[in-house]
């Protein structure tokens, strides 16, 4: 294993010292802008009532509303999205003012902490995984300060993605998954009663641009690269029987 993550990390070196450095820059910038837009910020928002909106396919308006938010606001860069992906608006149901934003996403492939958690094969991993939501972003604006807030949200999340997700793919949610940052804590998934499973091996994902070229494209070109940087891992079942759905 050792040896695979050198050469991989040999291989692409160059370019993912590049990807790095662009991820790095971000993160600085969004820094900067979220201190400025604090400090211009005059009439915090400090009592809210939550609700949940999907935005639906073919909204166009409302998807670029959204994107525009996550990547002015939230501190990771933010890029497009691949597979199942649904959005929401976080707003307050006494205004109709938007309050943050969230979204679910197709579950990662393959992650030793959680697949060992659930206790599944290979081939039962492929045939469940789409009952499995990734939830990608989680962002409150910054002038909201209420309370306990994000554990709210985060348990409205999980009845209208449970909803949403059958109605538009099909197939039940059983389980939500997210990977958090080795700067954050969690705080708000464990006050929401999500569970810590383990953490990341270090790698990225990683699709190197003049490779992806060459080949046309396609998760053939992706690589996982190692990086050392570990994140946390937290699940929450949606369902009384969900490993039993997961198992079949």
């Amino acid at each position: 294993m050792k040896k695979k993550q050198k050469f991989w990390k040999r291989k692409y070196s160059v370019k993912l010292k590049k990807y790095l450095e662009r991820q790095r820059r971000a993160k600085y910038r969004k820094k900067h802008q979220l201190e400025k837009l604090k400090a211009s910020i005059t009439d915090p928002i400090k009592d809210a009532t939550p609700v949940i909106e999907p935005i639906q396919r073919g909204d166009e308006k409302n998807t670029k509303l959204w994107s525009e938010l996550v990547k002015k606001h939230h501190p990771l860069p933010f890029r497009g999205s691949m597979g199942r992906y649904i959005r929401f608006f976080i707003k307050d149901a006494n205004t109709g003012e938007i309050i943050g934003c969230a979204s679910l996403g197709s579950a990662v492939l393959f992650s030793e902490a959680r697949d060992k958690w659930i206790g599944w094969n290979k081939k039962q991993r492929l045939r469940n995984l789409t009952k499995v939501a990734n939830n990608r972003r989680f962002l409150l604006l910054q002038h909201v300060k209420v309370p306990n807030l994000a554990s709210k949200v985060l348990s409205l999340l999980e009845k209208a993605g449970k909803k949403e997700w059958k109605k538009r793919y099909g197939d039940p949610l059983v389980l939500l998954e997210t990977f958090i940052e080795p700067s954050h804590l969690g705080t708000c998934y464990k006050a929401a009663n999500w569970e810590l499973v383990g953490y990341t091996k270090g790698f990225l994902h990683y699709v190197p641009t003049a490779l992806k070229r060459s080949m046309g494209g396609g998760a053939r070109t992706s690589r996982y690269v190692f990086t050392g940087e570990q994140k946390a891992i937290f699940v929450r079942p949606l369902h009384p029987r969900w490993q039993k759905e997961l198992l079949q």
